[in-house]
């Protein structure tokens, strides 16, 4: 994988291999994370990390929500997005435990 290409995480799949994104309703929250290998190398920047999503930019009004940190110059780097139907403590979760998950892979501490 080159530093730029980009990548979906933490993505279920069905038995046939297509990816389970979920519907977008109350029992199946729509989630969507990625982020790059380049982005991903932000996480070690000291600083403060911050989170926030946009509205509008779907059809549906699913939020686009941004995670990066900005670092001790006030620059801010992104680290991963996800669009997600719902801001619940789950969905959150889901983008974490991913981002987690994928900085171990690739050995970002």
């Amino acid at each position: 994988m080159e530093d730029d290409d980009y990548f979906f995480f933490n993505v279920n799949n069905d038995t046939k291999g297509n990816p389970i994104i979920g519907k977008g309703s109350d029992d199946q929250h729509f989630r969507v994370a990625f982020s790059s290998k380049r982005l991903l190398k932000n996480v070690v920047h000291k600083g403060v990390f911050h989170i926030d999503g946009t509205y509008k930019i779907t059809i549906q009004g699913f939020p686009l929500v941004i995670f990066g940190v900005t670092d001790l110059k006030g620059v801010f780097h992104p680290i991963c997005f996800m669009i997600t139907s719902h801001e619940t403590e789950a969905d959150f979760y889901y983008m974490y435990h991913g981002l987690h998950i994928q900085c171990e892979i690739m050995e970002l501490k």
